[in-house]
């Protein structure tokens, strides 16, 4: 468990003198608590996969500094609160300032971890305040209706070399074009001089049409598969990064939604196929059970 600074360094000490030990190994990282370790870790004589600095990770990783981040920079965001505790909360209630319903959620914490829509103050003393619920700190922020769209951005020193913007249409998976949500991610990569992958949760506000920017997360994120078998691998190009100082031309994935038979369907017509799209296709067509486990999750 990572409670502070020194823990990272002495995590990138030992990633420092493993990698001492083999030739040509490159440090890719998965989760945060890598990612810091790997930023410390980053120097001359470590191969690292290109991460954001420790700087940059704080206020992306923690929900409330993500708010002030995106305020500080104009980026229309929902109104948030801070609090200690679920105590806290409930002491100084924002229920009138939030409105009904709003979502509370660790600051910290990751996928679903703690998340609650809250529809009433006796519905947060029924199921949180009640409840064995000890996440803290905690930000309580305004609930938007509308639809779920995320962006996933690599960049190099501030500058967004590769993106997909995705969302989900009738239970499918699409990735769509939306300059405005790539221009508000440009603007964060700029503003914290990004390098490496990150993933924005956005809200597309169904009363207004405007995009509110959720929360960022610096790290391999779950549908990073549906964008390598669309042809676009972020880390590879990461890799290529670090091995040769360059990568593949800027592109992007749009227009498109994600269908593995669709890939497997062209490369039996003799369709041109990306070395990423040929090597997940055959990952996946030689793994019965993950083959099995995609097929029952289109039918459950």
């Amino acid at each position: 468990m990572f409670s502070d600074e020194s823990d990272y360094h002495a995590t990138a000490l030992h990633l420092c003198a493993l990698q001492s030990s083999f030739e040509e190994v490159i440090l890719v990282p998965v989760d945060v608590a890598s990612v810091k370790s790997v930023a410390v870790a980053h120097g001359p004589r470590v191969l690292t996969f290109p991460v954001p600095s420790l700087d940059a990770v704080a206020q992306l990783d923690d929900k409330w500094a993500f708010f002030n981040l995106c305020t500080a920079l104009g980026i229309k965001t929902p109104r948030t609160k801070v609090f200690d505790d679920k105590y806290d909360l409930s002491r100084n209630w924002p229920g009138e300032e939030l409105k009904y319903p709003f979502v509370i959620k660790p600051t910290d914490k990751e996928g679903s971890a703690g998340f609650r829509v809250i529809t009433s103050r006796e519905h947060y003393q029924e199921t949180v305040l009640g409840q064995n619920y000890a996440f803290k700190p905690l930000v309580a922020q305004s609930f938007v209706p509308g639809h779920d769209i995320d962006i996933s951005v690599f960049g190099i020193d501030g500058r967004i070399l590769h993106h997909a913007v995705q969302t989900y249409i009738d239970g499918r998976l699409w990735f769509v074009h939306n300059s405005e949500f790539v221009h508000r991610a440009a603007t964060i990569a700029e503003a914290l001089r990004l390098s490496g992958i990150v993933h924005i949760d956005a809200r597309v506000d169904s009363r207004t049409g405007e995009l509110n920017l959720i929360e960022a997360n610096p790290r391999v994120w779950g549908s990073m598969n549906a964008l390598t078998l669309m042809g676009l691998n972020f880390i590879r190009a990461g890799l290529e990064w670090i091995l040769t100082g360059t990568t593949s031309a800027a592109r992007t994935v749009t227009d498109e939604s994600v269908s593995l038979a669709q890939v497997a369907l062209k490369a039996m017509r003799g369709g041109t196929l990306s070395d990423d799209q040929r090597l997940f296709l055959r990952h996946t067509l030689f793994d019965p059970p993950l083959l099995l486990s995609r097929l029952i999750r289109r039918r459950v």
